[in-house]
């Protein structure tokens, strides 16, 4: 987009639900659209069912045959951080997260973060020491993480929600 692009319509991701649609500028959403597999806002979100794929990406807990629950998904992200894997750390993040951290599209996101050492960033030294489950209502989820970094203790309550099938973290309500 370039300075002085008109905006027509808006991408919207209910942060409830995960749903994603478009919106016409100065609509009520009385004519929102659902966005599907040929949208142009798929390359931005990345794969979902939403977007076409038939099912959620495979994890490091789905593997191992354990649910893929909130506290799994806590693991599996805090797991490609410290193995620098790019897919799982993007696939783990609520598309609300995605968007409101500006990511561009998902390969674009996928390459700056493979260019990306968390070795040499804030993740540094991570280590998970617990996660607990605080609660679960339908696909909303609250987790109680202790972790260690460089830095010392972590001690964090992280806002999870499903999407499409897979637990994801909501940084956005996140403490």
């Amino acid at each position: 987009m370039e300075a002085g692009d008109r905006v027509r319509d808006l991408v919207l991701v209910d942060i409830k639900t995960g749903e994603t649609y478009r919106r016409a500028v100065g609509s009520n959403g009385d004519k929102d659209r659902t966005v599907g597999p040929d949208d142009p806002a798929c390359e931005a979100l990345g794969p979902s069912p939403t977007c076409g794929a038939t099912s959620p990406p495979t994890t490091a807990a789905t593997q191992a045959g354990e649910d893929d629950g909130p506290v799994a998904a806590m693991r599996d992200y805090v797991d490609a951080i410290k193995s620098n894997d790019c897919g799982r750390f993007l696939d783990r993040l609520s598309a609300a997260s995605r968007v409101a951290m500006q990511m561009p599209s998902r390969d674009v996101a996928l390459s700056q973060c493979n260019e990306f050492s968390f070795d040499s960033s804030e993740f540094a030294g991570l280590t998970l020491v617990s996660v607990d489950l605080v609660s679960r209502e339908g696909d909303h989820a609250t987790v109680h993480a202790v972790s260690t970094d460089l830095s010392g203790k972590i001690e964090e309550t992280i806002t999870m929600v499903r999407e499409d099938g897979m637990w994801r973290l909501n940084l956005l309500d996140s403490e």
